[in-house]
C-alpha cells in the first residue's frame, strides 16, 4: 500500500503521467517557441510577454483556485492508491481471467486463425496500438459527454470546471466521485481491449511503447498535452479537424455560455464532429471557470467534496425517472459482475499498474540468461562429449580389466549426464507455437529426439556393423537416431541386443564386454559429432529467431515456449504417465529395455533439471533467489503489481523440484510400478496417491497459473489506458 501511495505522489519521474519532467519540459519549450513566434510574426514584444507571464504567475500564487487544485490532487492520490487501484485491479483481473479460462476450455477460440489472418507481428502490433488508442479515447469522450449531460454527474464535474486558473495540475482537479467513474471507465476499456486481443490472436501483443508508455500516448503528452490546462492558446491548424489542440480544450473551459458543452474530446476531435459538439472559433482572450450561480462549492476542499454530493443526490430523482428498465437491468448486471469478480479473485494477484514495466530490460534479462548460461553450457557439454568419445579404442581395449572398463564407462556416463543436464535446462525454451517461423522446434528433436523400438534396433545393427573393418556406416539413417537419446541408449543401456530377430544377434552375444562397449562408444562418437553440429546450428537459429525483434515479441516467444513446455511436455507427457512407461517408449508387445534412465527425458534427473531450467528462465538468473525480485518474468510480475502471483509461480517451481529430488534414490522401475492412473487420481480421498503423483499435481497447478493467471497479468499491462481523468 505504501508503495502505491509513493508511486501516486512522486509522478514527476513516471512517464505514464502528464506531469513527468520530460512532458513539462516539452510544454515549456513549446511555450518558448510560441512566444518567439508571436514576437517575430505578430509584433508581440518578448519583453511584454515576459512581463505578462510574471503577472499571471503572481496572480496564480494568490489564487484560491490554484491551491484547491493542489489539495484535491493530493487527496485524490491517496484515494486512488488506497481504494481505487486495488478494487479496479481485482475486478479487471477477474473478468479477463474468466475470459481466458473460457478461451482455454474451448480450443476453437484459441489462436489468431479465428478472427485475424496470420499477419506479420509488426502489423498486428500496429493494428492493436491504433485499436487500443481509439477505444480508450472514445471511452474518455463518452464519459466526458455524460459528465456534462447527466445532472447528477454534472454536479460532480463542476469541481473540475470551477477552476478559474488553468494549470497542468487542473487535470487532477476532479471530485472523488468522478474519480470512481473514471475507474469504471478504465475497467470497461481494459476489459474490451484485452478481450478483443485474447479472442482474436494468441499473441501477447503490446502497443508500441516509448519509455514504457504507449507510443501514441507518449507523443500526445510530449506535444503539449499539459498546455490544455493553461492560458497558452496553442493551435494545430488544419490538424484540429482530427485532433483536439490545447486551444480547443481551453474553449471547453471557457466561462462564456456559448462555449459550454463543446469539445468533449481528449485526443481526437472526430468524436465531437460526429456528435455535433465541435466548436472552433477565434476569441481574443478566454476567461475560465463557472459563474457564482453555477458553482456548487466554495474554494476549499471540504466544500468541494461534500456540496457536489448533496447537489448530485438532489438531482438523482430526475435521473431515476429517466432510467428505463432496460438501462437499470444493465447497471445491475455490471454491478453484479464486479462483485463476483472481486469475490472470485482468490487473492491470486495484487492490483496491476503500480509501476511501468521496461519490457526491453526484462527481455534482455531472460535472453542473457539463455545465452550466457543455458546455451553456453550446452555448447561446452556437447563439445566435451564429442572430445571424450574420441578415445574409445584405448578406453575399452580388450586388455582392460573389468575395473578399468567400469571407470571408463563411468567417465563417459558423466559426460553424457553433463550434456543431458545442459539440454534439459534449456529445453523449456524450445517449444514455440509457430512451427513455420520457429525451426528451433525441429532442432529440439535433432538435439534430443527419442528412439522408438525400431530406432534402438537400428542402433544395435549399426553397432554390429562396426565388427567388420570395411563397414559402411549408414549416415543417411542418422536422422532416425540422432541426438542425446541415442547416445544415452548406447552408453547407459544393458549390453543386450534390442532386435528380436537379427542375423547378427548370435555374433553379438559372443562378443566380449570390452568389444561391445568399444563399439557402442565408437558409434556414440559418430553421433556426438552430429550432435555438436546441431547444437551450434540451434544457437544460430536461436539468435536469428530473436534478432531485431521488439522486446514484446521476445517476451511472447518465451512465454509461449514456457506454457507449451509446462502444459504439454512436463505435465502431460513426462509426469502424466508412469515414469519410463510412455507409449512412445516401446511400440512392441514386449521390450527388453524401456529406453529410459535417470538422465533421459522421463528420468528423475532430467525432470529435476527441467525445473532448474524453468526457475533460471523465469527469474533470468543462474542462481534463482526468491528475495531477488528484479529480473526476468519474476521481476516483471513484481513491477506490474502481481507480486503474489509471481511468488506463487516461484514457489511452485521450487516445490516441483523439491518433490522430484525426494525420489532421486528410487529406480525408475520402482516409481513406474507405484504410479498408475488409478492411484494418481483415487476416487477415495483417503487412499494415498503414488509418489510421483504429487509432482504431477504441482505441474498441473503450475500449468493452470501459466495459462490463465500469468497470461492475464501480461495482457492487462499491455492494455492499460493512459492517464487523463480530468479531461
Amino acid at each position: 500500500m505504501l508503495d502505491r501511495v509513493v508511486q501516486e505522489l512522486f509522478i514527476f519521474s513516471d512517464y505514464s503521467k502528464r506531469l513527468n519532467w520530460l512532458f513539462l519540459l516539452s510544454s515549456l519549450l513549446i511555450v518558448v517557441v510560441y512566444a518567439l513566434y508571436r514576437h517575430f510574426k505578430s509584433g508581440h514584444k518578448l519583453a511584454l510577454q515576459l512581463e505578462s507571464s510574471s503577472k499571471w504567475f503572481k496572480s496564480l500564487l494568490r489564487s484560491a483556485s490554484f491551491w484547491l487544485d493542489l489539495k484535491i490532487w493530493l487527496c485524490n492520490r491517496f484515494v486512488r492508491a488506497i481504494v481505487i487501484l486495488p478494487i479496479e485491479g481485482l475486478v479487471v483481473f477477474s473478468i479477463i481471467k474468466t475470459v481466458i479460462s473460457l478461451q482455454q476450455s474451448n480450443s476453437s477460440l484459441v489462436g489468431h486463425e479465428l478472427l485475424l489472418p496470420a499477419l506479420p507481428y509488426w502489423l498486428l502490433v500496429t493494428l492493436f496500438s491504433v485499436f487500443h488508442f481509439v477505444v480508450d479515447d472514445f471511452a474518455r469522450f463518452a464519459q466526458h459527454l455524460l459528465m456534462h449531460k447527466v445532472p447528477s454527474l454534472w454536479s460532480l464535474h463542476k469541481v473540475h470546471h470551477s477552476a478559474n486558473q488553468l494549470t497542468p495540475i487542473t487535470l487532477y482537479r476532479v471530485h472523488v466521485g468522478e474519480l470512481l467513474l473514471a475507474s469504471a471507465r478504465r475497467v470497461a476499456t481494459t476489459t474490451i481491449t484485452t478481450m478483443v486481443l485474447a479472442l482474436t490472436t494468441h499473441h501477447l501483443l503490446s502497443p508500441f511503447e516509448i519509455l514504457g508508455v504507449t507510443a501514441l500516448s507518449f507523443a500526445f503528452n510530449l506535444l503539449g498535452s499539459n498546455l490544455r490546462h493553461s492560458p497558452v492558446p496553442i493551435r494545430f491548424g488544419w490538424l484540429e479537424n482530427i485532433f483536439i489542440s490545447p486551444y480547443l480544450h481551453q474553449l471547453h473551459h471557457s466561462a462564456e455560455a456559448e462555449h459550454h458543452d463543446k469539445n468533449f474530446g481528449v485526443s481526437l476531435s472526430v468524436w465531437d464532429r460526429v456528435f455535433g459538439s465541435y466548436l472552433n472559433i477565434e476569441t481574443k482572450e478566454l476567461k475560465f471557470g463557472l459563474s457564482q450561480l453555477e458553482r456548487n462549492h466554495d474554494m476549499n476542499i471540504i466544500s468541494a467534496l461534500l456540496h457536489p454530493i448533496a447537489e448530485a443526490i438532489e438531482a438523482a430523482p430526475q435521473l431515476a425517472k429517466k432510467l428505463t428498465p432496460k438501462a437499470a437491468a444493465i447497471l445491475l448486471i455490471v454491478c453484479s459482475v464486479s462483485i463476483i469478480g472481486c469475490d472470485n479473485s482468490s487473492g491470486t494477484a495484487t492490483p496491476p499498474g503500480i509501476k511501468n514495466v521496461n519490457e526491453d530490460f526484462v527481455a534482455k534479462g531472460v535472453q542473457t540468461q539463455a545465452y550466457n548460461n543455458l546455451h553456453s553450457r550446452l555448447d561446452v557439454a556437447a563439445d566435451s562429449l564429442e572430445k571424450g568419445l574420441q578415445n574409445c579404442s584405448t578406453d575399452f581395449a580388450e586388455e582392460q580389466g573389468q575395473v578399468d572398463l567400469d571407470l571408463s564407462l563411468i567417465k563417459l556416463r558423466r559426460l553424457v549426464s553433463d550434456a543431458s543436464q545442459a539440454f534439459h535446462r534449456l529445453e523449456p525454451l524450445m517449444w514455440e507455437i509457430d512451427l513455420v517461423n520457429a525451426p528451433r522446434n525441429l532442432m529440439r528433436d535433432k538435439i534430443y529426439s527419442w528412439p522408438s523400438g525400431v530406432a534402438r534396433c537400428d542402433l544395435d545393427k549399426d553397432v554390429v556393423e562396426f565388427l567388420t573393418p570395411d563397414h559402411q556406416y549408414r549416415v543417411s539413417n542418422i536422422n532416425t537416431k540422432r541426438g542425446l537419446d541415442a547416445i544415452q541408449y548406447l552408453i547407459y543401456a544393458p549390453l543386450q541386443h534390442s532386435c528380436f530377430e537379427n542375423a547378427d544377434l548370435d555374433q553379438w552375444n559372443e562378443l566380449s564386454r570390452a568389444t561391445k562397449l568399444r563399439q557402442r562408444c565408437e558409434l556414440s562418437q559418430r553421433l556426438a559429432v552430429v550432435l555438436k553440429e546441431n547444437v551450434e546450428t540451434e544457437r544460430v537459429l536461436f539468435e536469428q529467431r530473436i534478432e531485431n525483434e521488439p522486446a514484446g515479441k521476445i517476451l511472447q516467444l518465451y512465454y509461449e515456449s514456457l506454457v507449451l513446455f509446462v502444459d504439454r511436455r512436463l505435465k502431460d507427457r513426462k509426469l502424466g504417465t508412469p515414469s519410463g512407461q510412455h507409449e512412445r517408449s516401446c511400440p512392441f508387445v514386449s521390450c527388453p529395455y524401456t529406453g529410459e534412465n535417470r538422465v533421459s527425458q522421463l528420468g528423475i534427473e532430467a525432470l529435476i533439471w527441467n525445473y532448474e531450467g524453468l526457475l533460471q528462465i523465469y527469474t533470468a538468473s543462474a542462481k534463482p533467489n526468491r528475495n531477488d525480485q528484479t529480473t526476468g518474468f519474476f521481476g516483471l510480475m513484481h513491477t506490474k503489481g502481481f507480486a503474489e502471483l509471481g511468488n506463487q509461480i516461484f514457489d511452485l517451481l521450487s516445490e516441483g523440484k523439491t518433490e522430484l529430488e525426494s525420489f532421486k534414490n528410487q529406480s525408475i522401475q520402482e516409481l513406474a510400478e507405484l504410479q498408475t492412473e488409478e492411484n494418481c487420481m483415487p476416487e477415495d480421498e483417503e487412499i494415498e496417491a503414488a509418489p510421483l503423483c504429487s509432482a504431477h499435481k504441482v505441474s498441473k497447478q503450475l500449468s493452470d497459473l501459466f495459462k490463465v493467471d500469468f497470461k492475464t497479468a501480461l495482457l492487462l499491462e499491455n492494455t492499460k489506458p493512459a492517464e487523463g481523468d480530468g479531461d
